[in-house]
């Protein structure tokens, strides 16, 4: 179970005004991160487009603003298992429009 507060989304620059970029906005709205994450908005995120779901994985930014982007599945960033939220990996259901995974990185 996720317990956590829902961080207000902070979408930038790569997002331009496409239909994937709008899906962001609204699905990020009702983000809820775990309680030992930081904001939203400091993570870097990358959201892979399927049929049904949108798979995310959210990198803590070295810069005070991260952004958020839609890549290919096979571009999403390769799994680290350094333990902590500095990685989240986040899955969204598009035909429920419900976040059905939100789990910060396991230890290696």
């Amino acid at each position: 179970m996720v317990a956590a507060v829902v961080f207000a989304a902070s979408c930038s620059g790569d997002l331009g005004g496409s239909r994937e970029s709008r899906s962001i906005v609204e699905m990020e709205q009702s983000l809820v991160l775990p309680p030992e994450a930081l904001p939203l908005d400091r993570y870097d995120r990358f959201y892979a487009f399927e049929a049904g779901n949108v798979e995310g994985v959210l990198i803590l930014s070295e810069s005070p603003n991260g952004k958020a982007r839609s890549v290919p599945k096979a571009h999403l960033p390769l799994e680290r298992r350094d333990g902590g939220c500095g990685v989240i990996r986040v899955t969204y259901d598009r035909r429920t429009s419900t976040w059905t995974s939100v789990v910060c990185n396991q230890r290696a």
